[in-house]
């Protein structure tokens, strides 16, 4: 199916999120329809006034859990809603996506993301995943919203980043990244379960802890299919097929290819897209090397095609130079700023001949000689490779003798 068309249809496939899972605990008992328990000796499971709670009991390396029948692929996103009635030492509590056999739905300890509920800290968690069988990788401890009381914990898995958020239940408040991880993702290839799960540690906890879930959600990326259609019917009868790819990632972040209207050197009507410029009177602040930057415009939107600067940053100096002393053609200016200059016209009417020499700040960039009594002005041009200051350093000149020299000089101040 190119590009997404499936031409004997004439429809285009397109991918859409869907949520596929949601599962709320009315009732009194646990829905064996949705759910696997594994409850220890010492644990227990009860469903009361609309929540699941999962006790842990206190007895040594016991496990109890609940697994969902539903299974999952990569990108999808995994959303529960509890809290735990206390930390305790020597004991884990897991909220995880994990990777399953297709054939048997058995847990095979491959792939995995998920919440790590460890030590006596109510406000911390660890970010765990694992991929292809190799070693867990787990995060530092992160802080998140007390486990003393009700909030959501998310977990997004898409093909290149996987994050982990912390939603207060119930509330305005925007979700909190709590960390995000780039290697050792799950592989997106394998059949996944939702698990929620409590370990005691072979030192067994000094008592129980309960774990309280208010609703568990996920949602998976399905492919689904769209028609294209006008009041004459599906694209194809009596219609223009606009063949569009879109890729977009589930995070709102897209990039889209998109085509235009008409061909080249075809005649454009309607409401074509235009490019523009970025209308400026003063310098972009200077980018890194390799950044993107905006093509810059007049206030009428021409671009600027001159030579390194727009044209509200030229500048012009013109005086009559009378004695020998350091004249400032263009102060410093400014921090990352240099004086650029890319022209200079002189003429010496004096009867004595005389040096001119340009200068940044007090070094010497070039050096001339002005007979006496010149009947004509000098022009010279820098355009190509123009003289230039350091960064936030004046622009001067000087001559070698008192006299009277007409002096011009044109340039640009730039980064």
């Amino acid at each position: 199916m190119p590009h997404g068309i499936e031409v004997a249809r004439d429809v285009m496939k397109t991918t859409s999120v869907s949520e596929v899972f949601r599962a709320g605990f009315s009732g009194t008992s646990l829905n064996q329809n949705r759910w696997d328990p594994t409850t220890s000796a010492g644990g227990a499971l009860t469903v009361s006034g609309g929540n699941l709670t999962l006790g842990l009991g206190t007895g040594a390396n016991e496990v109890n859990s609940v697994m969902s029948k539903e299974t999952f692929r990569i990108p999808c996103r995994l959303q529960v809603s509890l809290n735990l009635s206390q930390r305790i030492a020597n004991q884990d509590i897991l909220v995880e996506l994990v990777s399953v056999n297709p054939q048997t739905g058995v847990p095979d300890g491959l792939n995995t993301a998920a919440f790590v509920f460890n030590g006596t800290t109510a406000t911390n968690a660890i970010c765990r995943c694992q991929n292809d069988g190799g070693s867990n990788l787990d995060s530092s401890a992160q802080t998140i919203l007390t486990t003393a009381s009700q909030s959501v914990f998310e977990i997004q898995a898409n093909l290149s980043i996987l994050r982990f958020l912390n939603i207060a239940q119930d509330s305005v408040a925007a979700p909190t990244l709590t960390f995000v991880r780039t290697q050792s993702l799950p592989d997106p290839n394998a059949t996944y379960k939702i698990r929620i799960r409590g370990l005691n540690g072979a030192t067994p906890p000094a008592s129980n802890t309960n774990i309280v879930v208010n609703y568990i959600a996920a949602s998976e990326f399905n492919n689904v299919q769209v028609e294209l259609t006008d009041a004459r019917g599906p694209l194809g009868q009596g219609t223009t097929t606009i063949p569009v790819n879109v890729t977009t990632t589930p995070t709102g972040t897209s990039s889209t290819t998109v085509q235009g209207v008409v061909a080249s050197d075809a005649v454009a009507t309607g409401n074509p897209v235009m490019n523009g410029v970025l209308a400026r009177t003063t310098n972009l602040t200077a980018v890194a090397s390799g950044d993107a930057v905006s093509q810059v415009g007049t206030l009428v939107g021409v671009p600027i095609m001159k030579l390194n600067s727009i044209p509200e940053l030229d500048w012009q100096y013109a005086a009559t130079i009378t004695t020998a002393t350091t004249t400032a053609v263009q102060a410093a200016g400014g921090a990352g700023l240099k004086r650029y200059c890319t022209g200079i016209t002189y003429q010496n009417t004096n009867a004595t001949a005389t040096n001119i020499t340009v200068q940044r700040g007090t070094t010497t960039i070039l050096l001339l000689s002005a007979p006496a009594s010149m009947a004509n002005p000098v022009q010279l041009s820098f355009v190509g490779t123009p003289l230039q200051t350091a960064a936030n350093e004046a622009l001067n000149v000087i001559t070698s003798a008192a006299g009277n020299v007409l002096l011009n000089l044109q340039g640009f101040t730039a980064p």
